[in-house]
């Protein structure tokens, strides 16, 4: 185990929060709903197949994203460019699915075990908070995933989509971007989240990190103990006994 007294004492002061996994674990039934719910929305201008593997493509081109542009304008790039439309046409159904598709898909969503509290001990600490989630999906997705987890999205001084980043997890380049566009000083950040292979690269770009054992997260983060990017690991309840501590006033 690696835990929270190797984090330097009394620097942190913002807190990097993963949402997937880390706030809110969701079915695999769900995703298996989603593409079949996104099949008929884009009926109108790909059939199931022509749709999965455009879909594939275009979300490829959004991982490689290396441009200044947001990811979300990448995929409807590249999408349009499967399906022989317009990045326009392509974003009327994107929103369409999402208020309509993706909306319906809540009960297949659950708020991980006592994330709520310590998000909300957090705020009432004076940390500063933000979602970092893999910017892959647009704004609307998260906002509703944040609500379905019991949070309010108010809290958090700054929320990744695929509408306000250029750059992906796993990438370092994801953090670089994201300590850039914040003017964030990275000694300060604790980056707070469940996957070993996204989350770690934090480290890289001087974030500090902390895995989140879930029952889903635990068996990786075993096997992640040895990497020099961990900072620290454990339960909710570790990571919340630490932010007391680090906020108590002085004797």
């Amino acid at each position: 185990m690696k835990n929270l007294s190797g984090l330097p004492a009394g620097t942190i002061d913002t807190l990097l929060f993963d949402l997937d996994g880390t706030l809110i674990d969701l079915s695999p039934k769900a995703t298996r709903l989603f593409y079949l719910r996104a099949f008929s929305r884009f009926r109108p201008l790909f059939n199931p197949l022509s749709f999965f593997l455009s879909f594939k493509t275009s979300m490829k081109a959004l991982l490689a994203n290396r441009s200044d542009r947001f990811n979300h304008d990448v995929f409807l790039e590249h999408m349009a460019r499967c399906g022989r439309t317009t990045p326009d046409a392509v974003d009327r159904l994107v929103s369409e699915m999402i208020e309509k598709d993706f909306r319906s898909l809540k009960p297949y969503f659950t708020p991980v075990a006592r994330a709520r509290d310590t998000v909300c001990l957090a705020k009432a600490l004076g940390y500063r908070l933000a979602i970092v989630t893999n910017p892959v999906f647009p704004a609307r997705t998260v906002l509703y995933r944040l609500d379905w987890a019991g949070l309010d999205a108010a809290d958090f001084f700054w929320i990744t989509h695929s509408q306000n980043m250029n750059r992906t997890k796993p990438g370092v380049a994801f953090y670089t971007e994201l300590l850039a566009r914040l003017a964030l000083d990275p000694a300060r950040c604790l980056m707070i989240g469940n996957s070993p292979e996204e989350d770690l690269p934090a480290r890289d770009a001087g974030i500090r990190t902390f895995l989140v054992q879930t029952p889903l997260s635990a068996r990786a983060i075993r096997k992640s103990l040895a990497d020099k990017r961990l900072d620290a690991c454990g339960g909710y309840d570790d990571l919340m006994e630490w932010m007391r501590k680090e906020k108590e006033p002085p004797s």
